[in-house]
């Protein structure tokens, strides 16, 4: 099963930490959604409204995994024009299927008489177009575009990078700080960009990585503050749980990518948590379940007592998202395009 899972372990350039991070992320995004319908962890354990900070990994993971793949056909000369179509490819592939697969899911909930952002052709037209991302699929719009603009934003920079490195950082980073101070002056701005600087966090993780020299201990204490901000800590501790605002955003963008350098470099606890095989199964997953868990939960709720409801979320979501990585993602990624 693991082998199935996790088909790359062993490749040249494989991360496996990376996987487990994915797994914490979408392990955050869930526990998230099941607090906001009533069932904390542990029924005392409370991560209301907490899911963007998982997303926020996402966020910094998708982009500089996409980025390192760029910049490394940059540095070798590969960057070609069949290069960029096999890469485009591959993200449709990545995203729509399974992106079609949950939002008929939800039509058909919605046709039921169930809970569902989704309620006729239209939505899942809009949807599909990019035009809308109610619920969940709020992050699809947001990350699809990212990979349009990513690419655009390293060519740019590149001739740059290649002489200053240190000022081409320097000058992506000025604008994704500004981006977000614009926001913070409540600047009305599309929702894309409103997150672009927590995406550039994992872009800025591409370009950097080589060349950052920190000491240890840096991430486990920036992991340990994230933990803090859970809801039900953070009320014990600081007398407040309101830390998913937009003013927290770029903060949270910056230490997930510095947690992530530092368990990929320095730091043993951080590399095992990333290598630990239950959260490394489960970010193989992590797309399936972060589209299909809200379905799960409706039907759960819906037709179960209340002390089977979170388990059998849990449970549910996992099978589902087993079936369609199996029969959907999995299949499509094998695919093999020319170069």
């Amino acid at each position: 099963m693991l082998k199935h899972l996790l088909p790359h372990d062993g490749r040249p350039g494989h991360q496996p930490e990376l996987d487990g991070f994915r797994g914490l992320a979408v392990a955050i995004v869930l526990l998230a959604h099941s607090s906001n319908a009533g069932y904390p962890l542990f029924g005392v354990l409370d991560f209301y409204h907490y899911g963007s900070v998982g997303v926020y990994l996402f966020f910094v993971l998708s982009a500089y995994l996409i980025d390192r793949q760029i910049i490394n056909a940059l540095e070798m000369g590969h960057a070609n024009l069949g290069f960029w179509i096999r890469f485009a490819l591959r993200r449709v592939l990545r995203i729509y299927p399974l992106y079609l697969v949950a939002l008929l899911l939800n039509w058909a909930l919605s046709a039921r008489g169930l809970p569902s952002p989704i309620h006729s052709a239209s939505d899942v037209l809009r949807h599909l177009a990019l035009l809308e991302g109610r619920q969940v699929f709020w992050t699809i719009p947001v990350e699809f575009l990212y990979y349009i603009l990513s690419p655009l934003v390293l060519v740019i920079l590149w001739p740059l990078y290649r002489r200053r490195p240190v000022l081409a950082i320097a000058v992506l980073s000025t604008a994704l700080a500004s981006l977000w101070y614009l926001r913070l002056q409540h600047v009305a701005m599309p929702i894309f960009l409103r997150f672009l600087p927590v995406l550039g966090c994992g872009t800025l993780l591409a370009l950097t990585q080589r060349r950052l020299r920190l000491p240890g201990g840096i991430g486990l204490a920036l992991l340990a503050l994230i933990l803090t901000t859970v809801p039900t800590i953070a009320r014990l501790i600081y007398g407040t749980s309101s830390f998913h605002g937009h003013s927290f955003t770029l903060a949270y963008g910056i230490a997930w990518a510095l947690i992530l350098y530092q368990s990929l470099n320095h730091e043993i606890a951080l590399s095992a948590l990333g290598r630990w095989l239950p959260l490394r199964a489960l970010g193989a997953l992590s797309f399936s379940v972060y589209l299909l868990h809200k379905p799960v939960l409706a039907l759960a709720q819906h037709y179960l007592p209340d002390p089977w409801v979170l388990p059998a979320f849990l449970a549910g979501t996992l099978a589902v998202s087993l079936l369609t990585y199996t029969f959907v993602e999995r299949p499509l990624a094998q695919l093999k395009f020319r170069p």
